[in-house]
């Protein structure tokens, strides 16, 4: 956000983690990003319909390196049933390293369906039926208030927009 605050980007696309965005940027937002815990196929819980909350924890857990909007609903889903969130064993900034641990392992990481969707679709992973709701976030295109877009950059929004139509 900085980068572009200063000009150095015309938008900037993101899953939106935080509620908050500075009064100088303003956001469309671009798909509603839906969460689902992942585990490798073959997973003990893998197949299971409906797994309660407190299964999940019976199982060691990968988290992002920084709090985000996604955490606070997991925590909220858990304490609605009177269970602490899961404690994280592992965690990392890199997304390819905690699918690529959670592949090989029986830990558990919560990550939007489309980050996973090639490991899910190739059955190396699996999401895991929960008996909560569905956590989602939206990701959202962010460009300066009062500002040009420049020819380049509504080409590239056009074109994002048709590939996430599909």
């Amino acid at each position: 956000m900085p980068r572009l605050l200063q000009g150095k980007l015309d938008i900037v696309v993101s899953i939106m983690t935080s509620d908050s965005v500075d009064r100088l940027i303003d956001s469309r937002v671009l798909k509603v990003e839906h969460y689902r815990v992942y585990a490798r196929a073959g997973h003990p819980l893998a197949g299971l319909e409906r797994v309660p909350l407190g299964r999940l924890l019976e199982f060691p857990w990968i988290a992002g390196d920084d709090e985000d909007r996604v955490a606070e609903e997991v925590a909220a889903s858990f304490a609605a049933v009177g269970l602490h969130a899961p404690v994280p064993k592992l965690r990392t900034n890199s997304v390819l390293f905690a699918s690529s641990l959670m592949l090989q392992s029986d830990s558990l990481l919560i990550l939007p369906a489309e980050m996973m969707r090639r490991e899910h679709e190739t059955g190396l992973a699996v999401a895991i039926d929960t008996d909560c709701r569905t956590w989602t976030r939206p990701t959202m295109v962010f460009f300066r208030r009062n500002s040009t877009v420049s020819p380049d950059a509504r080409l590239f929004l056009r074109e994002l927009k048709r590939i996430v139509e599909l």
